[in-house]
């Protein structure tokens, strides 16, 4: 078994480059297979559910080659197979996020029971829901879904709750439906405006409503080209790095991030007395003063995202104070108190 060492005690100082975002990289892979010309995408990190994605994907037909580091192209001129494999795909919840190009180009697709990490329960009810009403066929079998369809058809459909993955499997499979599809009550992640931002460049209608961005409207096309696309940073690691140099007293300069995409996170930290400095493409974090206790509730977004809840509570331990943390998104991730 492998172990980390880790000698405390020093306030960790410096500047890190944000890689590409996980959960726009890997989503964008399968996105990319809606055409049959090449996808470039840019700024992919190199993680285990990016190889596990790019694996299925050449299963199916698409042929991916790398770019430098952080590049790779997908082309997926024919679809040679609607079936994920079981092995890969119980791996991770990947398998079902390829519902929609393999409806859109061959009208069907088997996959595995979704696995993942064990944060909580994540039904696949809304997104079938969904589906059934865009004229999607759903045979449940004991260990996989077979999905099928004589052709897509547009819908209008509200979520009962805002879902990112079940907002971009829908969006995936809208984009070359027949007719007009309206999500209601989408969800609004930037990694959402990001893929939406590479299917509008590989030719899809797609569009928010400009007064209520929970509504997206989606006109179906015929066909989908290739394009170049940069992936957005990852949220995500931008304030594990900020945590990590706030729980040691320390500062870090975060390189290629929009502040904007941790906002709420920023806010939050400069109320309990963290100095903060804006840039277009970068953010300072430091430690100057101790920093005073705060209470948070994790929500979808605009809210505090859950993913950033266990790396902030090590935040917490550090700050004056009682502390409260509130869990509304995954029961489950409190795993790391048990540590």
């Amino acid at each position: 078994m492998s172990q980390y060492i880790i000698n405390g005690g020093t306030p960790l100082n410096g500047e890190v480059f944000i890689r590409g975002a996980k959960n726009a990289s890997y989503k964008q892979i399968i996105a990319s297979m809606l055409t049959d010309e090449p996808v470039e995408l840019i700024n992919i990190p190199q993680i285990s559910d990016v190889r596990i994605t790019a694996s299925i994907a050449s299963h199916l037909g698409a042929k991916i080659n790398e770019i430098g580091e952080h590049g790779i192209t997908i082309q997926t001129q024919n679809i040679t197979s609607s079936e994920i494999p079981s092995g890969t795909g119980e791996k991770s919840r990947t398998s079902f996020i390829f519902t929609g190009p393999l409806l859109a180009r061959v009208g069907q697709i088997t996959f595995p029971s979704p696995g993942g990490d064990k944060l909580g329960k994540r039904p696949l009810d809304r997104l079938f829901a969904c589906l059934k009403q865009m004229n999607v066929e759903i045979v449940p079998n004991e260990n996989s879904y077979i999905l099928k369809t004589t052709g897509l058809i547009g819908t209008d459909y509200t979520f009962p709750k805002p879902s990112h993955t079940v907002t971009e499997v829908v969006l995936m499979t809208a984009v070359m439906a027949n007719g007009e599809t309206i999500i209601r009550n989408a969800a609004i992640e930037p990694e959402i405006d990001d893929l939406i931002e590479l299917l509008n460049l590989m030719g899809s209608k797609i569009k928010r409503d400009k007064k209520n961005p929970s509504i997206i409207y989606i006109s179906g096309v015929t066909k989908l080209h290739g394009t170049t696309h940069q992936i957005i940073s990852d949220r995500n690691e931008a304030v594990t790095f900020a945590c990590a140099a706030l729980s040691t007293r320390g500062s870090v300069s975060i390189l290629r991030i929009n502040p904007h995409t941790i906002s709420t996170f920023l806010k939050i930290i400069e109320k309990m007395g963290a100095k903060i400095n804006w840039g277009k493409d970068e953010v300072l974090i430091s430690w100057v003063k101790p920093l005073m206790a705060t209470s948070i509730e994790t929500e979808p977004e605009p809210g505090f995202m859950t993913d950033w809840q266990a790396v902030f509570s090590l935040v917490l331990t550090q700050a004056v104070g009682v502390s409260s943390v509130i869990e509304r998104v995954y029961p489950n991730r409190f795993q790391h108190i048990k540590l």
